[in-house]
């Protein structure tokens, strides 16, 4: 997506805002496939002196509904939606500037354990809200996720004909015995795409969780700490704190470690099977690379994941 000029970022501000201000500077903080991301500056006086603007278009521009509801229903530890605008299939976005301090930089024992607690109070004040829009994809019972495994391994034998039948035979196999595992665990709306690098420290000390996006759905509420705790590289350095997040969390939400433990390897091959699902989203649209490399080598190893 190209990168929009500084005025066109200062109009849609002043319009959603209704407010006259003036743009002093704009970083360009990420710029992919079908979204860029800026941190914007203000003249001092202004509302904010920064806020970060986000331009996304779809399937990304769901974003500008879910953020609407995390903000509608208080969801904890989340930046502040400031203002926010859809036109046909784009939308823009304002929220609130948290910072620059990323976990996946930054981390250290006492960080973890408190991002393990704001985790688990997020997912609390989710589970008290029992209505959520039909934008959200439902993965929050036994039926539906092995029903999600077999559409995922239907699509990827229809977009790769070639594609081991046996592979393809197994993924759904295994349907079964993971969602049966999952089903005993409380759903509720989780972020989809949760690591440390999607968590900002505000002020220095407290975690926010930032980009709720695409990837949020209502699935099992271990799902985003299985993300957390995975050994990916977007975790960065709070690979290290495993423990801490886990102990931190299991307080917060009442669970004892020992069954969080017993859980989590499910939850993580559920979450490596929604990203074989965005895998093939691209590819129907035509789109072979990823920021990691070509798509097909790692349609590959995420098939391998979830059958290991």
């Amino acid at each position: 997506m190209p990168f929009p000029a500084n005025c066109e970022i200062a109009h849609v501000a002043a319009n959603c805002l209704k407010q006259v201000i003036k743009v002093t500077q704009v970083d360009n903080l990420r710029q992919r496939d079908f979204s860029v991301v800026a941190r914007v500056h203000l003249e001092n006086g202004s509302i904010t002196p920064t806020f970060i603007y986000k331009k996304v278009t779809a399937p990304w521009h769901c974003e500008a509904h879910i953020m609407r509801f995390v903000k509608d229903c208080g969801l904890p530890n989340v930046p502040l939606l400031l203002a926010s605008k859809m036109s046909g299939d784009q939308a823009e976005i304002l929220q609130e500037d948290v910072g620059t301090l990323s976990l996946c930089d930054h981390s250290d024992y006492q960080l973890a354990t408190l991002t393990g607690l704001a985790l688990a109070q997020t997912h609390d004040r989710a589970l008290e809200n029992a209505q959520y829009p039909q934008f959200f994809t439902r993965l929050d019972n036994r039926e539906k996720i092995i029903e999600c495994f077999g559409d995922i391994a239907y699509k990827l034998g229809a977009l790769f004909p070639d594609y081991d039948r046996a592979t393809i035979a197994g993924l759904i196999d295994s349907a079964d015995e993971i969602a049966e595992q999952l089903s005993l665990l409380d759903c509720c709306l989780q972020h989809g795409d949760l690591y440390g690098e999607n968590i900002v420290l505000k002020d220095g000390n407290t975690p926010v969780f930032i980009d709720w996006s695409y990837f949020c759905f209502i699935g099992p509420r271990l799902y985003d700490l299985a993300t957390l705790t995975s050994g990916h590289s977007k975790n960065g350095t709070l690979g290290q704190y495993r423990q801490a997040l886990i102990e931190g969390y299991a307080a917060g939400a009442g669970m004892n470690v020992e069954q969080i433990e017993s859980m989590l390897p499910s939850v993580l091959r559920l979450s490596r099977l929604l990203f074989l699902q965005w895998l093939l989203v691209r590819v129907q649209m035509g789109i072979t690379q990823t920021t990691v490399g070509p798509v097909r080598p790692l349609i590959d190893a995420v098939v391998n994941e979830i059958l290991d």
